[in-house]
């Protein structure tokens, strides 16, 4: 009787052990983080005369509630998203893109005075930007997508209301190269909204500022 209990308890002993080592082989690594960067260059020495740069204002911009997680999103054909759980954003989009995105604006206008979304009241800015973020991801084929709607506005009211969509391939395989590549869509949208604010600020504000 006691080697039947010795047998068995050798038996379950055995087998805990070897459901442990599964459990263990089966231990997935960390995610790899990823954010977003800035990649617009220093364009500040076209501007000798700093006093004279606008002030622009960021925000609010808004996501859809499918970027609302910390998953990298890959879209596939059929409206299908797959989030990624061995690639992850290392903060929030939202704050990273805002974030990219006024250090972009501030090298291609160019301007040292960028406020964030929700700003002072006793800052006035010259310009604000506000954004509806529609799309934002990778697709299998490696394609960086940002479809965006924007509206420019100025102390006097809107000035341009316009809906932009980039797309930029990445230069390699894997999800490294495609937020690079996506880190290419936030500047180049950066250029068209800084492309709007030089035009405006060379009509009226540069004169009016020079008069204050």
């Amino acid at each position: 009787m006691r080697r039947l209990i010795a047998r068995w308890l050798a038996g379950t002993f055995l087998a805990l052990t070897l459901l442990a080592l599964g459990a263990c082989a089966r231990v997935r690594p960390p995610p790899e983080l990823f954010l977003l960067e800035p990649l617009a260059p220093n364009l500040s020495s076209v501007s000798a005369d700093r006093v004279r740069s606008p002030v622009v204002g960021v925000g609010p911009i808004r996501f859809p509630r499918y970027l609302e997680r910390a998953q990298i999103i890959i879209a596939k054909t059929g409206g299908w998203v797959v989030p990624q759980d061995d690639q992850r954003w290392a903060e929030s989009l939202g704050d990273n893109f805002s974030r990219v995105l006024a250090e972009d604006l501030a090298a291609r206008v160019p301007t040292d005075r960028i406020l964030m979304h929700p700003w002072p009241r006793t800052e006035v800015p010259d310009f604000k930007v506000t954004l509806r973020v529609n799309e934002f991801h990778l697709t299998e084929t490696g394609l960086a997508k940002l479809n965006v709607r924007w509206e420019l506005f100025g102390k006097s009211g809107l000035l341009v209301s316009k809906k932009t969509v980039q797309q930029i391939s990445a230069r390699d395989p894997g999800v490294a190269a495609g937020v690079t590549a996506m880190s290419k869509t936030v500047d180049a949208l950066s250029q068209e909204i800084a492309a709007s604010i030089r035009a405006f600020w060379a009509m009226n504000g540069a004169a009016a500022s020079a008069t204050r």
